[in-house]
């Protein structure tokens, strides 16, 4: 059996909770998108999933680096003051030491809403159907009198647990 890669980070800033160590399986990747990949981690006893940054981007002395940077710290930022059933709990945020990128660490969710689709056979039963709708819309109008615009609602940022709730993630394109 391969030994799984695993990368330990120290507590750097969780403001909502007292983490000690960090693990991040880098092996373990739920999903990924344009700026970076989601892979399990745990910290402490808690699993948990980390938004890692690709390391591309850091790579060349991009002009557009102080932007995408900005644009993860504001997510970070609204994901912390955010608090709502409907909306992926963010965690906190750390740094990695080595290559110093910061990794936000949120709620682990069971899979994406556009794998849940692809898995099921046949059209989803009504009262999944109005779950999910009446999850997201709840998510969206919390959102709405916050203040925010989410901008990049797909199946792809709305997750599912136990099979029959949904909750809105991915807030990199907020407005």
């Amino acid at each position: 059996m391969a030994q799984q890669r695993v990368k330990i980070i120290a507590r750097d800033h969780t403001p909502q909770f007292g983490f000690g160590a960090i693990k991040i399986y880098p092996d373990e990747c739920l999903g990924t998108g344009a700026y970076g990949a989601v892979c399990k981690a745990m910290c402490d006893e808690l699993p948990c999933a980390a938004k890692l940054l690709h390391s591309v981007l850091f790579q060349f002395n991009d002009p557009g680096m102080p932007a995408m940077m900005r644009r993860f710290q504001q997510e970070c930022e609204l994901m912390g003051r955010i608090r709502h059933p409907c909306i992926v709990q963010y965690l906190g945020t750390v740094q990695d030491p080595e290559s110093r990128r910061p990794i936000l660490l949120m709620e682990l969710m069971d899979e994406s809403l556009t794998k849940f689709l692809e898995r099921s056979t046949g059209p989803l039963a009504y009262h999944l159907q109005v779950n999910l709708s009446y999850d997201v819309a709840l998510a969206l109008a919390y959102l709405h009198s916050n203040g925010v615009v989410h901008r990049d609602l797909s199946s792809n940022n709305v997750l599912i647990t136990a099979g029959s709730r949904a909750k809105v993630t991915d807030f990199g394109m907020l407005k």
